[in-house]
This record gives structure tokens, C-alpha cells and sequence, in this order.
């Protein structure tokens, strides 16, 4: 997991870094270098494509001045507008537009729009926005606002386009903000420093970001781990550690894999049982059991797939002698009212075995006013209107402070806290809170719970057995889940993809991990 920092905490990193020996204008020279080589990567590095950059008076304009210099000496065509004169900058940013070849610098408005337009008209393969970094917090304005305006027009062409790159993140977003106002750039890709900004991953202001690329440029690791923060990011690599743990040996057999038991799904729902039985079995897991009412039994029995056990119980009581040997208990998709908050908190306050909770289960205990009994872990799996009754906030407080709202919950509540969304977000009871990337707008559909409960489900029960903290064996359930959602929407499509699509791509987003 990388650290999300906040642009006080990166400027004291930047501080700190040149106050332990690294010149400030090397850090801005190794940035500018980042940039170029996704450049390079992008073009090719051919002699003769066509760039222009687009610069603010700050140091991200600086970055662009540098950018500009290392391209030409690569041979590229490159183009320079500073919104601005030179007169107007100062420290590393001001040496970088004095060393910068064939600056424009556009003492005003119209002039600025002016030589935007002649130059975007010209074709570029690669327009470069260095006007605003970490530094925002107001709203674009002026020939600021018309450019960026001008750009989000070409980022919609279908046609054949220029791609766009943001220098640490695309003006108009504030680095500690997920939200947007006003007008800012839609970039293909963005290039950010040292580590990721909540604008870079969270939504709705990620969706302007593009292809996200962390570039190191020289801080001391020991100095980002020393940060205040509590936020990370989910990485690839956290997901494929946990698979790399829970990997299957020559001596396998169902009993170390784990037996995950659901209790899922009424007469009104078997659908969801099905999804997430299924989803659980996929998982990797030795054993799932889908326990059901008498009424609904029979037919689940014919609808999962048949390495799913299904068992039958008439009420909680009945229940518990099915979970004695459970290495994860699931309970809530499709519920209804099948089991009360009462049985819930009586499987809680008894079962030795990690339990995750979700949909109508939630509905059941909310609101939480007070933490959950310690006796065992409890992981919560709420979209946005269950996490507004189990916390008891409204629509207004999550929407001011997402992080913040969950980060509160999961540290009273004593849970692990999945909060779904456009970008899922992973709460800790030690105040941690974990933004997840993979996932998208096609997985907002019916279903698509009930397969993640049972991911979850499947994946804690493993976790259980290798010994691996319930934390992390969340977070690649997520990430893995969502990464699922992703290869569904490249072969389907947002629009047609369902969560039996994604269920079936478990195995896919698996072998992505190395795992096999």
C-alpha cells in the first residue's frame, strides 16, 4: 500500500528532503524526467512529434519549463506557453523558464487563449498541463478556466486527438479534495510525485485523472512512513502477496483451504444465496455451506453450483450447530427478515469465527450506536444508503467528508468497514482507511454485492487458515473483486456486463496476479 498524502504533508516531505542534502531544483530536474520517459514511452521517443506544454507561474509550471528542455534535447518539437511572464515567477520554477528554448510567455488573457487555440490547432501528439499542482484551492479562472475548458473538448473527441498529460494532477482539482467545482483538465494519464493525493484516487475527481503513474524523485521512504497520514492506496502488489500466501501446495486439500458458511438469501430472494454461494466458491476456499429455510432449500439446492453444500435450518438456534467449524460465517444477502437483529448480534456475541455482514444484515443492526461485541471479528460490507443508517449521519455529512465519516465508524464500531462506491474504501478499527482502485460504474447493478459478500466470505475464511491479519485479506478481496469488474467491462462493457460476468472472471483476475 502507498501512503495518500495531503499537500501540507508533501510539502514537509519536499522540505524535509532538501534539508536532508537533495537540492530542491534536483527534485524538480527528476520530476520533469518522470514525465518525459511516460512521454517517450507514449511517443515512442520519434524525433520530430509534436508537444506542447501548457504552463502556470508556479513550481508545476517549472516542472513543465524542465519537461520542455529534456524533450528537445530528445528531438522533439516542442511548444511552450506560460500564462504569464517570467518576471512573474520565482525560485526553481523562475531558473527553469530562463534555461526553457522558444518560451511564449502570454502577459494576458487573450493573449494566452489566443496562442492555446494556434497551437492546439497545429496537431500535437501529446499536450502537456503544467498549469496548477498541489497548490490549488480555489477554482480555475480566467485564460486558465477557457484552456482547460478547450482541453476537456478535445479529451471527448473520438476522433484522432492529442493525449493529455497532467503534471502531479490535472488543474482544477484540489489535492486534498474529492470533489469538484468549476472547470479542470480531463487527462489520459497524470503523473503525480512521491505519492498519490486523495484528488489523484478518489472520486468524483479521480475520473479526471486518467491512467495514475507514482513517481519516486528522491524523498526517503522512512520520511513518507513518517507522515501523519492515515489514508493509503491498494496496490496490485497488495493482492498478489495475499495470493502468494494463501498460494496452493502439492498437499492441498479442502480442510486448510477453509469452510466459509452462508446464511443468505429468503424465499424472495434466492438469487442473491445463488450469487453469493457461487462467488464464495470461486474464491479459492476448501468448503462453502449456504444455509437456508425449509421453503427455500430445495430450490437453492438446484440453482448453486454443486460443490456448494446447502443445509437446512429453521431458525438461529438451529443454526449454530452448523457453524461450530466454520473459518468464516456470511450472513445477509437477500435476507429479508429471515433472521432478526437479535439472532445477529446472538451469532456475533457466540461465534469464535470471523463474520461478514452485509445488506439486509446491516438493515438489522443499524444503527450501531455502540461497538460491536470483541469476541470475534466482524467485517460490514455497506453501500452508501446502509452506511447512512448504521452510522446514523446524513446524505450531507458523507458527501463533505467520505474519508472522514468511515474513518469515525470503523474505529467506534470496531469493524472492518467496506464502504462500497465508485471508488471502494476499506476502513480499519485503528483509524486506517484504504482507497481501493479497481472497480467501475458497471458494477452498480443488482447482484454485484452479493457476489463481493461472497468474495469476502470465501477470502477470510483462507485468511483464517494461513494466519493472514483480516485486514489484509479484506483489501485483496476487494481489490481482487474489482479488478474482476474491470475485465468484465473490457469484454463486455459497462452496459451489458452482470454480476455473474464478473463472478466468472475471478479466475482471470487471478492468473493478472500470478496467481495460477
Amino acid at each position: 500500500m502507498r501512503k495518500i498524502l495531503t499537500s501540507e504533508e508533501m510539502r514537509e516531505i519536499d522540505r524535509l528532503t532538501v534539508e536532508g542534502g537533495i537540492d530542491s531544483l534536483t527534485l524538480m530536474e527528476t520530476a520533469a524526467s518522470a514525465v518525459v520517459s511516460l512521454i517517450s514511452e507514449l511517443l515512442g521517443n520519434q524525433v520530430g512529434n509534436r508537444v506542447l506544454i501548457v504552463c502556470g507561474r508556479g513550481d508545476n509550471g517549472g516542472d513543465g519549463a524542465a519537461i520542455a528542455r529534456l524533450l528537445e534535447n530528445l528531438g522533439m518539437d516542442v511548444t511552450v506557453l506560460l500564462i504569464g511572464s517570467v518576471e512573474d515567477t520565482r525560485g526553481d520554477a523562475r531558473i527553469n523558464f530562463e534555461r526553457c528554448p522558444g518560451l511564449i510567455q502570454c502577459t494576458n488573457e487573450g493573449d494566452a487563449i489566443g496562442a492555446f487555440t494556434q497551437s492546439i490547432s497545429q496537431g500535437p501528439s501529446v499536450v502537456v498541463d503544467a498549469m496548477f499542482g498541489t497548490g490549488l484551492s480555489r477554482t480555475l479562472g480566467g485564460a486558465y478556466a477557457a484552456i482547460a475548458e478547450k482541453l476537456a473538448v478535445v479529451a471527448e473527441d473520438v476522433g484522432e486527438r492529442p493525449l493529455i498529460i497532467s503534471v502531479d494532477l490535472p488543474s482544477g482539482i484540489d489535492a486534498d479534495r474529492a470533489e469538484v467545482s468549476g472547470i479542470c483538465v480531463k487527462a489520459d494519464a497524470t503523473v503525480t510525485f512521491t505519492a498519490p493525493k486523495l484528488g489523484n484516487v478518489m472520486a468524483p475527481a479521480s475520473r479526471y485523472v486518467g491512467e495514475l503513474i507514482v513517481a519516486d524523485i528522491g524523498s526517503p521512504a522512512e520520511l513518507i512512513d513518517q507522515s501523519r497520514s492515515l489514508n493509503f492506496l491498494a496496490e496490485e502488489s497488495d493482492a498478489a502477496a495475499w495470493l502468494l500466501a494463501t498460494e496452493f501446495s502439492e498437499d492441498s486439500f479442502k480442510k486448510m483451504r477453509g469452510h466459509a458458511v452462508m446464511f443468505a438469501g429468503s424465499h424472495e430472494y434466492i438469487g442473491a444465496s445463488v450469487l453469493a454461494g457461487n462467488s464464495a466458491a470461486m474464491s479459492g476456499v476448501g468448503r462453502v455451506t449456504l444455509v437456508a429455510t425449509d421453503e427455500t432449500a430445495d430450490t437453492l439446492s438446484s440453482a448453486v453450483k454443486p460443490e456448494v453444500i446447502v443445509r437446512r435450518a429453521a431458525d438461529m438456534s438451529k443454526s449454530m450447530e452448523l457453524i461450530i467449524d466454520a473459518d468464516a460465517i456470511g450472513i445477509g444477502s437477500g435476507m429479508g427478515t429471515v433472521f432478526s437483529a437479535d439472532d445477529i448480534h446472538t451469532l456475533i456475541a457466540s461465534s469464535k469465527s470471523p463474520i461478514v455482514i452485509d445488506a439486509d444484515g446491516l438493515n438489522a443492526i443499524a444503527p450501531l450506536h455502540h461497538g460491536l461485541p470483541t469476541n470475534t471479528q466482524v467485517v460490514l460490507t455497506p453501500h452508501q444508503g446502509e452506511f447512512l443508517r448504521l452510522a446514523a449521519i446524513t446524505k450531507e455529512d458523507l458527501e463533505t467528508d467520505r474519508v472522514g465519516e468511515l474513518r469515525r465508524f470503523a474505529t467506534k464500531s470496531g469493524a472492518v468497514t467496506v464502504l462500497k462506491g465508485e471508488r471502494n474504501l476499506v476502513g480499519l478499527p485503528d483509524g486506517r482507511v484504504i482507497v481501493v482502485p479497481t472497480g467501475n460504474p458497471g458494477l452498480g447493478k443488482a447482484g454485484s454485492g452479493d457476489n463481493l459478500a461472497g468474495i469476502i466470505t470465501g477470502f477470510v475464511a483462507q485468511g483464517a487458515r494461513f494466519g493472514i491479519s483480516i485486514a489484509d485479506t479484506v483489501i485483496a478481496a476487494v481489490f481482487i473483486a474489482g479488478l474482476a469488474g474491470d475485465i468484465a467491462e473490457e469484454r463486455w462493457g459497462r452496459r451489458a456486463m452482470t454480476a455473474s460476468d464478473v463472478r466468472d472472471c475471478l479466475s482471470e483476475a487471478f492468473k493478472m496476479l500470478g496467481d495460477y
